[in-house]
Formats: C-alpha cells, structure tokens, sequence
C-alpha cells in the first residue's frame, strides 16, 4: 500500500533540520507556497523551532518577518500569474463560496483598498489564496498589495501568537 505524505520519523527529521537554515527555508518557502498555491493556513509557521535558544522575542520576530516576507514574495507573484493568466487559475473552493468571498473581498478593495487586504490577511485558519487572488484580479499597484500581504502576514502571526498566548496564560 502507498503511504501519502509524511511519516512521524519524516516529521522529526524535517523538524530537525529545521532549527538552523533549514528552518529558514522551511519558513519562506512554505510562505510563498501558501500564497500561490496552498490551500492551508500560514500559521503552521509558527510551529517550526527556529532559533532553539534564542529568546522568545528575537524567535518570534525572525519567524514573523521570514514569514511574512515569503508570503509577500508569493502574492507578487500570484498577481503576476493571476493578471498574464487569468483563466489558468482554478481554485479549488467550491462556486458558492468563491462567490460570496469575492462579493465580500470587492466590498472590502472599494472601502478600504490595500488596507483591506491586510485586514482580510490578519484572519486565522483561514486560507490565504482566496484573498490574494481576489484581490489580484480585482487590480491595484504591486507596491501596495505586497505591502499589504506583508504586513496583513504579519498581523496574523501576531494575533495567533497573541491569542495563543493569552489562552496558555489563562489556562
């Protein structure tokens, strides 16, 4: 029988290499696969023990910008593919739902602009692409929307760290 994805040895060992560079490249390029393609939430970033001995706030800070700077890089280039290829772009949402999501995402660009982008990013467990691409195909500067994913990424990661946080404190 053929075993699809990882096994508990393969885990630890990509966990394993991923305290030093590994980590690095783990963070980024999940990142940038979130945004373009991944239909999973971005903060499983925050699971990858980066920087072991580190304090906790240098820790958080490098994975926060690492992570945030991989989702940016991806949304540029969602932009890029979602603008030169428009019809090659399937989601894998189902109609009903890209509908909605767009309706809410076109009133959320017309309010708000880039800024709303990043509010729709600061959302958790909720998967990036929908935003990104809707956001794509509704225009706007590259400057802006990779700012907005950078710091809409960021924003994110905060509020999980926060929330997470907050209930380890209470409990």
């Amino acid at each position: 029988m053929m075993q699809i994805g990882l096994g508990a040895e393969q885990w630890a060992a990509v966990l394993g290499a991923s305290a030093g560079w590994g980590g690095v490249v783990l963070i980024v390029g999940y990142s940038v696969l979130v945004a373009v393609v991944l239909p999973t939430p971005s903060e499983l970033i925050l699971l990858v023990p980066l920087l072991p001995g580190a304090p906790p706030e240098v820790r958080w800070t490098v994975i926060i910008l690492l992570g945030a700077t991989g989702k940016m890089a991806g949304s540029v280039l969602a932009v890029a593919f979602s603008r030169w290829v428009p019809g090659l772009m399937q989601s894998p949402t189902p109609g009903w739902v890209r509908t909605a999501a767009m309706q809410r995402i076109a009133s959320l660009v017309d309010r708000y602009g880039p800024a709303g982008l990043a509010l729709a990013l600061c959302v958790p467990g909720v998967p990036d692409t929908l935003p990104i691409y809707g956001f794509a195909l509704l225009g706007g500067s590259y400057r802006a929307y990779a700012a907005a994913t950078f710091i809409g990424g960021a924003g994110r990661y905060v509020v999980v760290l926060l929330g997470v946080g907050g209930a380890l404190t209470i409990i």
